[in-house]
């Protein structure tokens, strides 16, 4: 395996990311983390592994999107 190779996402290089936004449905002013990927590449057949480089920071997030859904999920409704 060749290790660590940034991958490029345009033609001015931009690495290449993954993103989660916190809340999906806010047009302006959403929270988003982000993790830069890089590439790992067979030196043989090229089959090619992307990791997520601040990997904590998708999985922290992704957390506490999980716990307010429950919480929401958990919450009796109030009827009118």
């Amino acid at each position: 395996m060749i290790p660590e190779l940034h991958v490029a996402g345009d033609q001015y290089f931009l690495p290449v990311c993954v993103y989660l936004d916190e809340n999906p449905r806010v047009m302006f002013g959403k929270r988003t983390t982000q993790s830069p990927l890089r590439a790992w590449v067979c030196g043989d057949c090229g089959y090619t592994e992307l990791y997520a480089t601040q990997v904590k920071r998708i999985v922290s997030l992704h957390q506490r999107i999980q716990q307010k859904q429950r919480k929401a999920r958990d919450q009796p409704e109030t009827g009118t």
